[in-house]
């Protein structure tokens, strides 16, 4: 299926490193996922039309509060306009207003309003099949076993260390690469 971003989106001037799904916790199979912030929870999120979940916050302020990236939230009020508007991606206290939709394949990044973005992410997934009433039920009973066989164990201190030296790593790799793309100016082609 070929899918196309809508012309009226707001793209941003620089390719997307090459580490911000990880650096925002995104680990789905999606082409098109989108980030934003809630104030349910004060959190970053992340949407790709079938599944959403919290994101790691310090990973999109990283992303968002770069000066590259940060400008280019700054968009004309109206075409040709010398007025400008920065794009609500959301905060502490208010709704966004629009999400940052990234298609990872093209490695580009938009701006779009949220409705809009969660139309088009809904539509990358082929249509949910049929499903019955004892279907249903069947997979929920065969979930709930499945969940009480379960030998979940918490992560041991070494565990733990391992995984805030590994988000440190993959912080530090977003700044540079952040910086590296400022530094060459590059745009995307």
């Amino acid at each position: 299926m070929t899918i196309s971003v809508p012309v009226s989106w707001i793209p941003l001037p620089y390719p997307v490193p090459s580490v911000l799904e990880e650096a925002l916790e995104y680990d789905g199979a999606a082409r098109f996922v989108a980030f934003y912030w809630s104030p349910v929870g004060d959190e970053a999120m992340f949407d790709d039309g079938r599944r959403g979940g919290t994101g790691d916050w310090i990973g999109f302020l990283v992303y968002v509060e770069h000066p590259s990236v940060a400008a280019s939230l700054y968009v004309p009020v109206a075409p040709g306009s010398p007025e400008h508007v920065c794009i609500n991606l959301g905060s502490s206290e208010f709704e966004a207003d629009g999400w940052l939709v990234v298609d990872r394949e093209e490695r580009r990044a938009y701006l779009a309003p949220v409705a809009e973005a969660q139309e088009f992410l809904a539509q990358q997934w082929p249509p949910a099949p049929e499903v019955s009433e004892e279907e249903a039920e069947a997979v929920f009973e065969a979930f709930q076993r499945a969940v009480a066989q379960m030998n979940v164990q918490p992560p041991d201190e070494q565990e733990v260390e391992a995984a805030l030296r590994r988000r440190e790593e993959v912080i530090d790799r977003l700044v540079r690469e952040l910086n590296e793309l400022e530094r060459q100016g590059r745009r995307p082609e």
